[in-house]
């Protein structure tokens, strides 16, 4: 039986499994991950699936009509349960549920910039993304290659913001955050390097996921990424946020009118800070800071154009 601690990946392969197999096996067992979860592996559907296997771990293989996108790589001592029915067809998802400890759901997902059937990039981000707000639950583990810079987030002028809006309405009934914050992609374009973060990581409790890293392998543009998740001797963790739950525009607009905005002062440093104070006071009373534990709190995440103001 493996320990409580298991070591995760995510890792973009880059055009494909079959001739990289024995180099992929090697970073596996060099950096002795348990789980590592594929993008672009690029499996067509007459490959034989024992060519992609290596002992000592299992594969599974999105299920695809034509080519599977995404695969999972898991040790052999590791029980779980495949969720194809909660994956469904040519959607890019692998979905696995740890039956040990740690218990916890995995997704894997890639999102492709062409999606087959010659659906539109967005419907098809959004399909998957329903299938993974159906499949989100309080031990879940996202990750994959999203192709969204997430230091982008919040930018209004980046060409996929919109993507942002759809993932925070999936991830709505959970406060589930992203906790990679380092470039994972790069590539020299016309003499300029090129990079973002296209690699995500999202989790609905933070507190059993540590010691993120990442190493760049000598093929493809990605890094593998891959982290700790333990749940032995865990303390709750205390966190204090802005909590969103009784915020609507129209409770702003009321707590705005309800407050005497006449100032009276000799300078303008005293008028901004007394009309300041005002405006924290309605803030403070709206969206109070209020004490977390475990980041499970749900709905405390600010809407999507409230976060594009701050």
């Amino acid at each position: 039986m493996p320990s409580e601690n298991m070591k995760i990946a995510t890792w973009n392969l880059c055009l494909g499994l079959l001739h990289k197999k024995n180099i992929v096996k090697n970073y596996i067992l060099e950096n002795r991950i348990d789980i590592c979860n594929m993008q672009e592996v690029d499996i067509v559907n007459d490959c034989p699936k024992n060519l992609m296997s290596f002992p000592g771990y299992k594969i599974e293989i999105e299920t695809n009509e034509s080519k599977s996108r995404v695969a999972t790589y898991i040790k052999d001592n590791i029980k779980y349960v495949r969720r194809i029915d909660l994956e469904g067809k040519n959607n890019h998802l692998v979905i696995i549920d740890i039956e040990q400890n740690p218990k916890m759901r995995i997704i894997n997902i890639y999102r492709s910039f062409n999606p087959q059937g010659g659906i539109p990039q967005r419907e098809k981000f959004k399909n998957q993304l329903h299938l993974i707000k159906n499949a989100l639950n309080e031990s879940t583990i996202v990750l994959g290659d999203f192709n969204v810079d997430d230091g982008k987030r919040l930018d209004p002028d980046y060409a996929y913001s919109n993507y942002f809006d759809d993932i925070d309405e999936a991830f709505g009934d959970f406060n589930v955050l992203q906790l990679i914050d380092f470039v994972t992609w790069t590539r020299l374009i016309n003499n300029v390097n090129k990079s973002s973060i296209l690699d995500h990581l999202y989790v609905t409790d933070a507190t059993v996921v540590k010691n993120i890293n990442s190493c760049k392998p000598y093929f493809g543009d990605h890094l593998l990424i891959f982290f700790d998740v333990c749940t032995d001797n865990q303390k709750p963790v205390e966190s204090y946020k802005r909590d969103w739950r009784n915020y609507s525009k129209l409770a702003l607009c009321q707590a705005l009118d309800s407050v005497e905005w006449d100032v009276c002062a000799d300078g303008v440093q005293d008028c901004w800070n007394i009309f300041e104070n005002k405006l924290i006071n309605v803030i403070d009373n709206l969206i109070p800071m209020t004490k977390f534990e475990k980041t499970k709190a749900k709905n405390t995440t600010p809407p999507q154009k409230s976060q594009k103001l701050a």
